[in-house]
């Protein structure tokens, strides 16, 4: 995701220990076992949640579609999404509504996700999980995304799962559309309206989280392909970037293009 606003943030993770040059250090970080990336390791709960949060931000599916489909430089001059960001009142009389919320309390999605690890391993995959959201909040700075808009978070899981499907990088000007085009979709959807602050915040996280995660180890696999294992765990890199997108968008990921102006399906 972003190589510019990424490569600092991914350089902290590897420092810290998020991705490994090193044998020692590889056999050490959880980042690098081979089951990392396999969508079965998370606990049945968390990916309840995961669903969850996917068609919380997804609606029915009809609006993400008509804006997604090819031809988005049309769907944008036409004014199916604000050239701001702001929604537009929906046909059907569906109210403008914001993508930010108000968090509801302390953050609980890191050590949520670290239940999937060993208990050995939790204590270093929850230190890690924060490393990943505080650096999301840093791309929110230089993107100049307000703090805590779900639409961010979703566009970091889809530009994060896309670079771990293709092995690619996204670049930086690509980003802002993105946001943009979700933050119509989602401002459309009366059951995010419908959502608690607990809810919004535990969906915000999750999914950052999730898209740091993909896009910097993809980051950490390119700039150091000699790490121990490293053709098993980009296969399983590459599943979990085509299972989020998939599971996101119910559609084939191969359709999937990312550019300058915005999510298209192709």
């Amino acid at each position: 995701m972003i190589r510019h606003g990424m490569r600092c943030v991914a350089a902290g993770l590897l420092a810290a220990g998020l991705a490994a040059t090193t044998v020692a250090q590889a056999q050490d970080a959880f980042m690098f076992q081979s089951g990392v990336f396999s969508n079965m390791m998370m606990q049945p709960n968390v990916d309840r949640m995961l669903k969850r949060n996917m068609a919380l931000a997804r609606g029915d599916g009809q609006l993400l579609q008509r804006a997604t489909r090819r031809g988005g430089a049309a769907s944008l001059a036409s004014g199916e999404f604000d050239p701001a960001g702001m929604d537009r009142a929906a046909a059907g009389g569906v109210k403008k509504q914001t993508t930010v919320f108000k968090p509801a309390g302390a953050s609980r999605m890191p050590a949520l996700l670290a239940e999937a690890y060993p208990e050995a391993a939790r204590g270093q995959a929850e230190r890690s999980f924060k490393q990943l959201l505080s650096g999301y909040q840093q791309i929110e700075r230089q993107f100049n995304i307000p703090r805590n808009d779900v639409a961010g978070a979703v566009a970091a899981l889809l530009a994060g799962s896309w670079m771990a499907y293709r092995n690619a990088d996204f670049p930086d000007e690509n980003f802002t559309p993105l946001v943009r085009q979700m933050r119509g979709v989602i401002a459309r959807n009366p059951d995010f309206a419908a959502a608690d602050a607990q809810q919004k915040q535990e969906m915000y996280e999750q999914l950052a989280i999730l898209g740091m995660l993909t896009a910097t180890t993809q980051m950490a696999l390119k700039e150091n392909p000699g790490t121990p294992d490293a053709q098993r765990i980009q296969a399983n890199l590459r599943e979990a970037g085509k299972g989020y997108l998939e599971q996101f968008l119910k559609t084939d990921a191969d359709r999937v293009q990312l550019t300058s102006q915005g999510l298209e399906l192709r």
